[in-house]
């Protein structure tokens, strides 16, 4: 019954039909919703997947990622306030992400989950996954780094107010009952706005709900600045409620893509790196801010801005892609990885050539860095030879100057041969001089 009176007791910040279901569902079955678990997944891999979570623990570098899968109220909001409050304190965390299919649910469950999302510094990110980011759920979100949602079916927004007036009068007496309440006379304005409504004025319900109202527009004009698009023909602060392709339009959301894709850039920015420098290192390099019209608020996008702007959104729009789309797995594959081989660019290099992307080619920075060493050492070689050849032409204009100068022609001397003078042999042995003497003999014939 703790659940009931906490639904009944508050305003609500919830889809009015989920709303009055599971104020339907807790009549009839006297139940609530079980704490769902909480599992952690790894961003450490060189593509982190929540396909791989756990509910083991948090390891070193890990991500918690919380369901919220109910109406916020009660236990539900105080329990969902424990994990977020531990994933924070826990070293082993790096970031948060909440899959959120919620249709909403009371104010102060909506205040207690934003004051405390808000105030962690560790990387979150909120995402609606096939269902419902509505109202109090919404609020919740603001306080993310980055609102996502799964697919462009999504429901996102209804952000407004209202409160059930419930007069249980004749469920009393049906049973026999006549209820009298009595105040003391000090005590004239207690429950004044239920005994107002008892007789039919709703004024002081609608003014507290019109003062939550503005709480809640206030948070989103603050917590979305500078995206939410405001325009004559919608506002999505009125109420709405949004498919998530229209709800990427306006504003209140920032992309719409998978868990994983939500993991990735969690990954990202758990190693230093924001969001506003994911998101612009991954826009097109001729993507130009759009003009405002100066018709509208200056403070808002036009009505009729460009289609383009609403398509700032991931192209893994399907379950099974990763960042950059199950088309490049081979490329993606290669995330943090120190070293890769030659066998992995040959694959990568085939994978653009069979989809038709022929003027890009992939390298490692081994191969980019001797490229650069062989330009610089080939710039030097051509550098010494021009200087070199220079000299060479420089030297060889001063000899063809100084050689046609008079007397540069030497005089050429004649020498007269002389007879070769015959050394007389030194005589060292006898039989060198038997020798001598026989040719001797031989000469004087």
């Amino acid at each position: 019954m703790q659940t009931l009176a906490s639904l009944i007791q508050h305003t609500w910040l919830i889809d009015q039909a989920a709303g009055r279901f599971v104020l339907r569902q807790l009549l009839e079955n006297k139940a609530q919703p079980a704490e769902p678990a909480v599992t952690y997944a790894g961003v450490r891999s060189s593509a982190p997947s929540l396909m791989g979570g756990g509910t083991q623990g948090a390891m070193p570098g890990s991500v918690v990622v919380i369901c919220v899968d109910y109406p916020l109220y009660g236990f539900y909001a105080d329990w969902l306030c424990r994990q977020l409050q531990q994933a924070s304190m826990n070293e082993n965390v790096v970031g948060i992400i909440c899959r959120i299919n919620s249709p909403g649910g009371v104010d102060q469950a909506a205040y207690k989950l934003f004051d405390t999302i808000q105030a962690i510094k560790k990387p979150k990110i909120a995402l609606c996954e096939y269902g419902l980011m509505a109202s109090a759920a919404y609020w919740f979100a603001l306080g993310f780094d980055y609102i996502m949602a799964s697919r462009a079916t999504d429901r996102i927004g209804s952000i407004g107010v209202y409160s059930t007036f419930m007069d249980d009068t004749g469920f009393w007496e049906q049973y026999g009952f006549t209820l009298k309440d009595i105040y003391a006379p000090e005590s004239d304005r207690k429950n004044e706005e239920f005994r107002a409504a008892q007789e039919g004025d709703y004024s002081l319900y609608e003014a507290n709900n019109s003062r939550v109202a503005q709480l809640f527009i206030a948070a989103v004009k603050q917590y979305r600045a500078g995206k939410l698009k405001i325009t004559k023909a919608d506002d999505p602060t009125r109420g709405a409620l949004y498919v998530a392709s229209d709800a990427l339009k306006n504003g209140i959301i920032d992309e719409i893509g998978t868990a994983d894709r939500a993991l990735q850039l969690i990954a990202r920015m758990a190693a230093g790196e924001t969001i506003q420098d994911i998101l612009k290192s991954e826009a097109p390099d001729d993507a130009g801010e759009e003009d405002d019209d100066p018709e509208e608020d200056p403070e808002h996008e036009p009505d009729d801005a460009p289609e383009a702007a609403a398509q700032i959104q991931s192209s893994n729009q399907n379950p099974d892609t990763s960042m950059f789309g199950d088309k490049h797995k081979k490329l993606t594959a290669l995330a943090g990885q120190a070293a890769v081989s030659d066998e992995q660019l040959n694959e990568v290099n085939a994978n653009l050539d069979s989809l038709g992307i022929t003027g890009v080619r992939v390298i490692s920075t081994g191969y980019l860095n001797e490229a650069e060493n062989a330009v610089s050492a080939l710039a030097t070689a051509n550098t010494t030879i021009t200087t070199l050849t220079a000299e060479r032409d420089s030297y060889k204009a001063k000899a063809e100057a100084y050689g046609s100068q008079p007397g540069a022609t030497p005089s050429k001397v004649e020498k007269a041969e002389e007879p070769l003078a015959t050394a007389t042999p030194q005589v060292i042995s006898e039989t060198d001089a038997e020798m001598q003497r026989m040719l001797k003999k031989q000469q004087g014939k």
